[in-house]
């Protein structure tokens, strides 16, 4: 007679699967059409700290199971590979005018939160009315800080009005772009919030042009 494989025990380590992968990647998550300030890249570091406790949590759950026979070897196997990929793949912040994506989860707006507190490893959004937090990790290097200022300039401007989705009578596309901190230029769609994200070409000119000159020494009429 074949062994009887436990239904239960793998649903169980399956449905832990699914809570660990969504917590970074829920594929119906829709995409930012617009708005877009920038996309800061989480470092190898970063990824391992998100991933340090729900990853051991899951390597226990598929081990203990494992070991009382309750998973077979196969199914045990999943979590080591799950943790694996889930550190490896690329993950990254994305910033809007009206909120924060973390990797292709939820979108969060920035009136949800109140503040920006720093924790060991990344910081905190702490969230009001009920809402929840939201943790954000940092990749460890110089850019760092700029990325905690620049959210928290996110978070402060959002209740004055100056970051948010267009209004009615705004067509879209428009949006008011905070400035970032240090007096650097808006940041344009791209990977990273720091002196990487604000390119030469994206610093427009803001002084009126010059009018072209006559051979005569005299300007043309306007």
């Amino acid at each position: 007679m074949p062994p009887i494989i436990p239904i239960l025990p793998i649903l169980l380590l399956l449905v832990a699967l699914a809570a660990f992968v969504g917590r970074a990647w829920i594929p119906w998550s829709p995409l930012p059409a617009h708005g877009v300030l920038c996309r800061v890249p989480l470092s190898l570091l970063g990824r391992l700290r998100m991933q340090a406790v729900p990853g051991a949590l899951l390597l226990a759950l598929a081990t203990a199971g494992w070991l009382a026979g309750w998973l077979p070897p196969w199914a045990a196997a999943l979590a080591p590979v799950a943790v694996g990929l889930a550190v490896a793949l690329p993950f990254r912040y994305t910033l809007t005018t009206e909120g924060l994506i973390a990797g292709r989860g939820r979108p969060r707006r920035w009136t949800e939160f109140g503040g920006v507190g720093r924790r060991r490893g990344g910081v905190r959004l702490q969230g009001i009315a009920g809402a929840p937090g939201q943790r954000v990790w940092l990749s460890g290097n110089r850019d760092d800080d700029e990325f905690v200022l620049l959210l928290r300039r996110l978070v402060r401007d959002a209740y004055k009005g100056e970051v948010g989705p267009a209004p009615p009578d705004r067509p879209a596309g428009t949006e008011s772009v905070p400035i970032l901190p240090l007096g650097r230029a808006p940041a344009v769609p791209s990977e990273g919030c720091g002196r990487r994200a604000t390119k030469p070409s994206a610093v427009k000119n803001l002084a009126p042009p010059v009018p072209a000159r006559s051979h005569s020494g005299r300007q043309p009429p306007r």
